[in-house]
């Protein structure tokens, strides 16, 4: 079965606990590697669970899900939204393909990318005040982590450009294809968001607890295993990789990673800074603005 469902993103609004709970649908098939990142190759990936060096081998994720069993095969690859070239070439491998995105503030979005990527090695430098001002001095390959597998995902400005990034999917998906959520609701009333989900996917709602907390934000607990486990030596990679398959087999690796991580806040941002970051994605807000009818004024600078 090709996939047919592609959760997009956006990066850290809430995608995890989207995938996770339609996951669980009796309906809906999530290959081992919920991320595969296959067809945004303008962003190269890391380490993933499986390599995928060909289209076979990212058909292969979904072959066990027969469509006797299953109406949706689930793809839920984040870096697509931010991707130039992943829809169109999602849309041109399954037509009939349907997509949720979900929103956030890109303030709060972009600094809990920059958390996240510390915490898979990416990042190295762990004030994102300081990471934000060398975006573009990274731009011109300086100032980059020695094993940054992928120095774009250091643009946090890029990354969070979800105005530009949602009329970019609009411009190739129908409107009845497409599905976009707010973050903020499914946080306040995720009982009330549920069957808006369901109701865009034709299915029936299943027994799950739409209130269980999934992806919470997280620190490294041991900073030189991390950088082993997430961007490996080359010589190793093959070793490590197949480790991270069985643990995905095997439902394990949400505990590898509990194992490596601990809990805690974010840092609170400065007035100054945060007004910085009010106008500069000021422009990206106006455009959701626009293209959900949504107020989000709270959002803007």
């Amino acid at each position: 079965m090709k996939p047919n469902l592609f959760l997009v993103g956006a990066a850290k609004s809430g995608t995890t606990a989207l995938a996770t709970f339609l996951a669980e649908h009796p309906r809906i098939f999530m290959a081992h590697v919920k991320e595969p990142s296959w067809w945004s190759d303008d962003y190269r990936r890391g380490q993933a669970a499986a390599r995928l060096d060909v289209q076979a081998d990212y058909d292969a994720l979904y072959a066990p899900a027969d469509p006797a069993d299953y109406d949706y095969a689930l793809d839920a690859s984040t870096t697509y939204l931010i991707s130039r070239v992943a829809i169109p070439r999602i849309a041109a491998y399954q037509p009939e393909g349907r997509y949720i995105v979900s929103l956030r503030d890109p303030v709060a979005m972009a600094q809990a990318f920059h958390m996240e990527v510390l915490f898979n090695t990416v990042e190295d430098v762990e004030d994102f005040e300081t990471a934000w001002r060398l975006q573009e001095e990274r731009a011109q390959g300086r100032s980059l982590p020695p094993r940054c597998p992928e120095p774009k995902r250091l643009q946090y400005r890029e990354i969070c450009a979800v105005g530009a990034q949602l009329e970019r999917l609009r411009a190739v998906i129908p409107e009845e294809r497409l599905l976009v959520l707010f973050q903020d609701d499914m946080t306040r009333d995720p009982a009330g968001q549920w069957p808006r989900i369901f109701e865009f996917l034709g299915l029936e709602a299943h027994d799950f607890d739409p209130t269980r907390r999934v992806g919470a934000a997280h620190f490294q607990r041991f900073p030189k295993i991390a950088r082993f486990y997430q961007q490996p030596p080359d010589w190793i990679a093959p070793a490590v990789r197949g480790g991270k398959r069985l643990l995905a087999k095997t439902g394990a690796t949400g505990l590898a990673k509990k194992a490596l991580s601990r809990s805690g806040q974010r840092a609170t941002l400065s007035p100054e800074f945060e007004r910085e970051l009010r106008e500069a994605f000021d422009p990206e807000v106006r455009t959701l603005e626009r293209l959900t009818g949504r107020d989000l004024s709270a959002w803007r600078a």
